[in-house]
């Protein structure tokens, strides 16, 4: 939900089309990262939404750029460890 309504927020009518044409895409996505990562990173997850909505409350441009990279960083490393536990389980 915070996708979507992050999304609203900000009423951009592109974002607003291309997260709504992916939807299934996203959830499905989002579940898997929040059911295969470890606790401590969907807590960081959580912490860059937090920072995300506060960037957006300010109106701090540079936060955002900031939580948002923070964001993607946490979920590339999440994506990054279960594709090392799969390869190692796989040659095990």
């Amino acid at each position: 939900q915070f996708h979507y309504k992050l999304v609203e927020i900000s009423g951009n009518g592109l974002m607003h089309s291309i997260l709504h044409s992916l939807s299934e895409v996203l959830e499905q996505f989002v579940e898997h990262v929040l059911n295969t990562t470890r606790i401590e990173s969907r807590n960081q997850l959580y912490d860059t939404h937090w920072k995300i909505l506060t960037s957006s409350r300010e109106h701090n441009l540079i936060m955002g750029i900031n939580a948002v990279n923070e964001h993607y960083d946490v979920i590339d490393n999440a994506l990054q460890s279960d594709f090392m536990v799969n390869a190692e389980l796989e040659n095990s």
